[in-house]
This record gives structure tokens, sequence and C-alpha cells, in this order.
């Protein structure tokens, strides 16, 4: 049996718009820089989700406090 893959908008911040596609378990590897940096700015961020709702609340709300002092902020969406 495959895992599911599932494709990423991530959109603003310090970068231009980029699509990112894998498994759940990619995308956390993937972004693990931001959600470690998300959950030692806020201990209540996820920083292992355990499914892919629970992540991109989790890389959302990493994005945002990470950014916070930023004038354009990133956006996450799951396509």
């Amino acid at each position: 049996m495959t895992e599911k893959t599932y494709k990423i908008s991530v959109d603003g911040g310090r970068s231009k718009e980029k699509m990112v596609e894998g498994t759940l378990e990619y995308l956390k590897e993937y972004f693990d820089c931001t959600l470690f940096g998300g959950n030692k700015l806020n201990p209540k961020i996820k920083r292992d989700p355990k499914n892919i709702k629970e992540f991109m609340t989790a890389l959302q709300k990493s994005f945002n406090v990470i950014e916070c002092k930023m004038h354009s902020q990133t956006f996450v969406d799951l396509l």
C-alpha cells in the first residue's frame, strides 16, 4: 500500500510561491526547521503532527510566529 501524497503551496514571506509535494513524513522532514523554530517560540505548536490537518495548522502557526515582525507573511494551502 502506498502512502498518500499531498501538494502544498507556500506563498509569500522571504520567498516566491513554491509547490512542495510528498507524503506527510516527507513534508515534516522538508519543513523540519520551520516546525522546530515555531515550536521553540511557541511550545504549543506541534513539532510532530500526526495528520495533514495538524501539520498544516502547525506549519502556518510556525510561519506566523517566526515572521511576526516582517511586513509580508507566508501562507500555506493544501491543494
